[in-house]
């Protein structure tokens, strides 16, 4: 057993560095598809917006990684970037002299409930993320995302669509 320790401490290193981009626990991103922002949810459920080779389409996904509870839009095709509105904004904090907020916002409509993905960092509040979800006539629910389990940033928006 002994000779064949080193083979594995040889082996190891490019085990932990040979995954794909994209890999990671939670992810919901599927095959030749690349994450542009992904998290987990306090109550355990996974986030994750993909983007398809040659940024062909934008797609959220909400589940675990055996279970897709909601994919949108459904067709994954160029249409697909339309159908979702991205914002990004730095503004002056208003708590803090000489700091700064940078939030970042992608919102899509499915039915009437609006889900709205935030990415936001400050220098008074660190880095928040999560989904905002809107049903007319009822108050709005958030999901605030585990900081240790987010890949990505909406902030390479523009990187994938312009």
């Amino acid at each position: 057993m002994k000779a064949y320790s080193w083979l594995l401490a040889l082996a190891l290193p490019f085990a932990l560095t040979s995954a794909a981009p994209n890999a990671g626990p939670g992810l919901l991103c599927r095959d030749g598809e690349t994450n542009l922002l992904s998290f987990t949810t306090k109550n355990g459920k996974s986030v994750s917006l993909c983007v398809g080779a040659a940024n062909k389409y934008l797609v959220y996904r909400y589940g675990t990684p055996t279970q897709t509870e909601l994919q949108y839009p459904p067709a994954l095709d160029a249409s697909s970037w339309d159908k979702f509105t991205v914002t990004n904004y730095r503004k002056p904090a208003t708590d803090k002299p000489n700091s700064a907020e940078d939030l970042h916002r992608l919102v899509f409509k499915n039915g009437n409930v609006t889900y709205t993905i935030y990415d936001d960092t400050s220098d008074a509040n660190g880095h928040v993320c999560g989904v905002g979800v809107t049903v007319p006539g009822k108050k709005e629910v958030f999901m605030q995302g585990n900081l240790k389990s987010v890949t990505g940033q909406l902030a390479d928006f523009s990187s994938y669509h312009r």
